[in-house]
């Protein structure tokens, strides 16, 4: 269900922007908060609900007073920065790449290869992250025409997906005897990971 909301939220921005739709633009939004929060939602937490509701009533009134289309290009930012800032800052000096830390968290120790390897995908990532925050930000520019935004977000994170996809791929390619998870395995990895959901829970704790 987390993956349908997230996978809806760029599907109903496309929409948004094509159509020029506030109604659709405030659903996306709510489709990605939704996707955000999903497991806090889901154990009932008091902070997520209240979130959801307060949320719900402020897009309702952003699409009626049509500025959902301008508040939908803010995520296009603050989530790729958000990430920039997680996995960049774990290639600081003294810490362990995320993308190791998350492999060796799931599946024991790896190997100096896959070490290696691993802190390059969380490269390959931060670089992924700064251009979908530049891309973002330009398209905040009065200049830029409203097609050339919708493309903009609706390219970048299908890109994504298939960055995400292929390197599954290539990692089991590149290193034939590694116990790799099933695809089904890794994106349960990935999204119980807590890249993202720590600080979640902490908002959100009773």
């Amino acid at each position: 269900m987390q993956i349908a909301l997230l996978i809806g939220y760029p599907v109903l921005v496309f929409f948004a922007g094509n159509q020029s739709n506030s109604a659709l633009a405030s659903a996306a939004l709510l489709f990605l908060l939704l996707g955000i929060v999903y497991h806090p939602l889901k154990a009932g937490k008091t902070g997520a609900i209240v979130a959801v509701l307060l949320a719900s009533v402020g897009l309702a009134v952003a699409a009626y007073l049509h500025f959902s289309l301008w508040l939908m290009k803010l995520p296009a930012i603050a989530f790729p920065l958000f990430l920039l800032v997680i996995f960049a800052g774990s290639l600081l000096p003294g810490r362990e790449a995320i993308v190791t830390a998350i492999g060796e968290n799931a599946r024991g120790p790896l190997s100096e290869n896959m070490r290696r390897y691993t802190r390059a995908v969380t490269i390959l990532w931060s670089v992924l992250f700064l251009v979908m925050v530049v891309v973002g930000g330009v398209t905040l520019l009065p200049s830029v025409p409203e097609w050339q935004v919708t493309v903009a977000h609706t390219v970048l994170y299908p890109v994504s997906g298939i960055v995400f996809i292929g390197e599954f791929f290539l990692r089991k390619l590149l290193f034939p005897r590694h116990d790799h998870p099933s695809f089904i395995e890794y994106l349960k990895i990935v999204t119980s990971a807590g890249v993202v959901r720590p600080s979640l829970q902490r908002a959100f704790h009773d």
